[in-house]
């Protein structure tokens, strides 16, 4: 065979999840610090509503409307009251997004090693001074943690609490300070370190932004199709009344039409007689 024959690289046929705007990023980033995500419907507000009703009195007998949407749980049917957390719903447990648990668990431990590698960066040895890091770094042992977690969801296991919360942390953009033995570091070597942190760390929240967008999607379309069905149901229904209208005026006017006639040959009997 020729050595000089190139061949083409085989395409991946991995599907990747689809990205999400900067504004979607930003909401969760903002709802992972506050508790409050748009589009989880077990969020802080449903938990501040929950520790309320629970100091009112007589409220294990009735319960009030937090009580119920928890009852309840999440909104897909497969999901057997589950309650819809930020847990929930970012680590793809919710059935529907079923489709794209493999692709997002993938995506996550990736922007998960990759915030890792980035935070280990250092520069090339041709620059005067280099970047040495430590080796007990609490951001390096979060993003560790953040990869363990998400390399367990990938072999089909559940991550520790300790694990989440790491990543909860990731997607907060809350890192410690990363530590390194050079006390002063030069400023431009500092800021292209700050910046591949910061873009590992963005690229993160989106993957995991991505997975809210589909489940509303989801949710959305679900909705739509109740919709339908709801408007097909309530057409069928007035197409019934209509037709039984129509066939109760029907028969009240042959009994009607029978009424006269029998009025009219009762009248023309009376006739003959007399004659």
């Amino acid at each position: 065979m020729c050595p000089y024959v190139r061949y083409r690289k085989r395409e991946s046929t991995r599907v990747e999840p689809e990205a999400c705007g900067e504004k979607a990023r930003l909401r969760l980033v903002h709802g992972m610090r506050t508790g409050q995500t748009r589009g989880i419907e077990h969020g802080r507000r449903w938990r501040a509503s929950l520790e309320a009703e629970a100091r009112q009195d007589g409220w294990d007998e009735e319960g009030g409307g937090a009580c119920a949407d928890g009852a309840e749980g999440c909104w897909h049917p497969g999901c057997c009251r589950t309650i819809a957390n930020t847990r929930h719903v970012l680590c793809a447990e919710c059935e529907a997004v079923k489709g794209e648990r493999r692709e997002h668990y993938r995506a996550m431990r990736k922007g998960a090693a990759d915030v890792l590698k980035a935070l280990r960066w250092t520069p090339p040895k041709s620059r005067r001074r280099t970047l040495a890091h430590t080796a007990e770094c609490e951001a390096q042992a979060l993003a560790v943690r953040a990869i363990a977690g998400a390399t367990k969801r990938c072999a089909g296991r559940r991550e520790s609490d300790e694990e989440w919360e790491a990543m909860e942390q990731l997607l907060a953009g809350r890192l410690p300070e990363p530590s390194v033995m050079d006390q002063d570091p030069p400023e431009d070597i500092m800021r292209e370190y700050d910046t591949r942190v910061v873009t590992s760390l963005k690229a993160l929240q989106q993957t995991a932004a991505s997975i809210i967008k589909v489940r509303e999607g989801k949710r959305k379309g679900l909705e739509a199709e109740r919709k339908e069905r709801v408007a097909s149901e309530t057409e069928r229904l007035r197409e019934g009344q209509k037709e039984r209208k129509e066939r109760i005026r029907e028969m009240e006017w042959a009994a009607n039409a029978c009424i006269c006639w029998r009025r009219r040959r009762h009248r023309q009997r009376d006739a003959e007689e007399k004659e």
